[in-house]
C-alpha cells in the first residue's frame, strides 16, 4: 500500500505543477479550499489542533490569514509573550505572571478579610514602682488585648529578667495585674522600667480549671480597586507602505508600546494609590493601591554617618523576625539605598558575579543574612527620583493578582469603519495586586542626616516603622 502511495505522489505532484504553470489549476485556490472551507476539512482540523479521529463541530478554521499585528493570542500565549518585554526591568510584573497566584474577580472592588495573629511581644508603658510587701503589682502595657488571665511572661527591665503570672487584665485602663514567680518568698515585685520588653509565654491553669478565657481575633476587611491599563498601537496605511531607512514597522512600535505600558503598570504595582472618582469628562475612574501603600511594616535608617554592620544586622532582623514568611524574600532596591548598603562589608562581599541566581528569567544577587536570604535586584530604572532612597522587601507567594479583565490584544479596524486610515491594536488588562500576610513584607527608607556632633542613631521602627531597633505600635 505504501509503495502505491509513493508512486501516486510521484506521478501526481509533477502533473499538478504542469497544470498550475499552464493555468489549468490555481494551486492557491486549492490551498484556500483545503484550509479555509466552512466544513473544516483535513488541514483546517490540523490548524485547529484536532487529534486524528476527533469530530470538529461548526467552523474549525480561521476565516482569513492574520498578519502578525492582528494575531488574537489566547490569554496564556499573550501572558508568555508580554513577560519577555522588560523581563529584567519589571520584577513585580514578571513574578506575579510567572507564579500564577491569580484570582479572577467579578467585581472591580476586590480584596479579602484578614485575621492576624496574637502578638507575642509587648512593652511596659510607664515606670512601675517596686513593692515592699507583695509579689503582685500592676503594670500598664502597650497591647493589653493580647493578654488573658492565667498566662505567664518574661519581663526584661534593664539587665534583669523576671517571670510573672497574669492575675487579671483591665482593658479599660490597659493594665495587667501580675504576680512575680520563681523567686524566694521574701522577694517581692521589683520596679520595672518604662519600655521594658515583655515576652508572652504559656498559660498556667489549676487542676480544677475546666475552662479558660476565650480569645477573639476579629477579621478585618481590606479592599483594592482594579485599574484599567490600556495601550494602543497605530500605524497609518501610507506609513506602512513607505520604504524606511530605519526598521520601524508595526511590530517594533507594538513592542515599544508594550514596554511603556509595562513600565506604567510596574509603577502602579509598586506605588499606586487607591481611589474612585468621576473625571471632568464625567467618566468613572478607578485607581489601585500598589505594594508600598498596602504594606504597613517599615524600616527607616536614620544615620549621620555611613550605614554600618550594626545598621545592617538590625534591619535584617526586623525584616525576618516575628512572621511566617519564606526564608527567602525579594528585595527591589533604589540606587541611593544601594549605595548605603554598599558601605556594609557583609553585603558588598556577596555582590559577586558568581553569587547570582536566575528566578523566572530575572537575575538576582543572592545575599545571605543571619536571619534569612535576600534576592536583591537593583531598581535603578524604577525606584528613581523621590524613590531612589527606598526599597521594598516582599514574599512573592503572598502577592495576589486579582484580575477583572484578563490581558488581551484586540485588532481595531479603524480604516474599514471610516474613522482613520490606520492599522491599530489595543492592548488591555484590568487588575490590581492584593498584599496578603502583611508582616512578611517590609518597606525600607534610607534617610541620611547631617552630622551634629551627636552619636548616629540606628534604625527606627513604628508599627511597622523602625528606628534603631525600637519598635512602637
Amino acid at each position: 500500500m505504501k509503495k502505491i502511495l509513493r508512486i501516486s505522489l510521484f506521478v501526481a505532484l509533477p502533473l499538478l505543477a504542469i497544470a498550475h504553470v499552464t493555468g489549468l489549476i490555481d494551486l492557491m485556490q486549492v490551498w484556500d479550499f483545503l484550509t479555509s472551507n466552512p466544513e473544516g476539512l483535513l488541514f483546517g482540523a490540523v490548524a485547529a489542533g484536532a487529534a486524528p479521529g476527533d469530530i470538529i463541530a461548526g467552523t474549525a478554521t480561521l476565516d482569513k490569514a492574520k498578519t502578525e499585528a492582528e494575531e488574537d493570542y489566547t490569554e496564556l500565549d499573550l501572558e508568555k509573550k508580554i513577560i519577555l518585554v522588560g523581563q529584567q526591568d519589571f520584577v513585580v510584573d514578571t513574578l506575579t505572571r510567572e507564579l500564577g497566584n491569580k484570582r479572577i474577580t467579578e467585581s472591580i472592588e476586590t480584596g479579602g478579610w484578614e485575621i492576624g495573629q496574637r502578638d507575642v511581644v509587648d512593652q511596659v508603658d510607664g515606670d512601675v514602682s517596686a513593692q515592699s510587701s507583695s509579689k503582685v503589682t500592676e503594670a500598664k502595657v502597650d497591647k493589653p488585648a493580647i493578654w488573658t488571665g492565667g498566662e505567664t511572661m518574661i519581663i526584661q527591665s534593664g539587665d534583669n529578667e523576671y517571670h510573672f503570672y497574669v492575675e487579671s487584665v483591665n482593658l479599660a485602663t490597659s493594665k495587667l495585674s501580675i504576680r512575680l514567680i520563681g523567686e524566694a518568698s521574701e522577694v517581692y515585685a521589683p520596679a520595672l522600667a518604662d519600655d521594658a520588653k515583655i515576652l508572652r509565654l504559656g498559660a498556667a491553669k489549676s487542676e480544677l480549671d475546666a475552662q479558660t478565657d476565650p480569645t477573639y481575633l476579629t477579621p478585618v476587611s481590606r479592599t483594592n480597586y482594579c485599574q484599567v491599563h490600556m495601550a494602543q498601537v497605530e500605524e497609518s496605511v501610507i506609513h506602512s507602505l513607505h520604504k524606511k531607512k530605519v526598521a520601524l514597522d508595526f511590530n517594533t512600535m507594538k513592542e515599544r508600546t508594550l514596554w511603556d505600558m509595562k513600565y506604567k503598570m510596574e509603577m502602579t504595582n509598586l506605588f499606586g494609590k487607591k481611589d474612585y472618582f468621576v473625571n471632568t469628562n464625567g467618566k468613572r475612574i478607578y485607581t489601585s493601591d500598589g505594594i508600598w501603600e498596602q504594606v504597613e511594616k517599615e524600616y527607616i535608617v536614620n544615620s549621620n554617618s555611613a550605614m554600618n554592620t550594626s545598621d545592617w544586622v538590625a534591619m535584617c532582623k526586623y525584616i525576618f523576625e516575628g512572621n511566617n514568611g519564606s526564608p527567602r524574600r525579594v528585595a527591589i532596591i533604589g540606587p541611593d539605598l544601594m549605595v548605603a548598603w554598599s558601605n556594609v562589608d557583609a553585603f558588598t562581599k556577596q555582590m559577586l558575579a558568581t553569587n547570582t541566581e536566575v528566578v523566572f528569567g530575572v537575575r538576582f544577587n543572592r545575599i545571605e543574612t543571619n536571619f534569612g536570604e535576600l534576592l536583591v535586584k537593583s531598581g535603578a530604572g524604577i525606584l528613581t527620583g523621590m524613590h531612589s532612597n527606598k526599597g521594598i522587601i516582599f514574599d512573592p507567594a503572598f502577592i495576589r493578582k486579582d484580575v477583572y479583565e484578563a490581558l488581551n490584544m484586540t485588532p481595531l479596524d479603524l480604516d474599514a469603519t471610516g474613522q482613520r486610515r490606520v492599522k491599530a491594536v489595543r492592548i488591555l488588562e484590568n487588575y490590581c495586586l492584593y498584599v496578603e500576610n502583611q508582616p512578611v513584607h517590609c518597606k525600607l527608607t534610607y534617610e541620611p542626616v547631617a552630622a551634629t556632633g551627636g552619636a548616629a542613631t540606628g534604625g527606627e521602627a513604628t508599627g511597622g516603622e523602625a528606628t534603631g531597633g525600637e519598635v512602637t505600635p
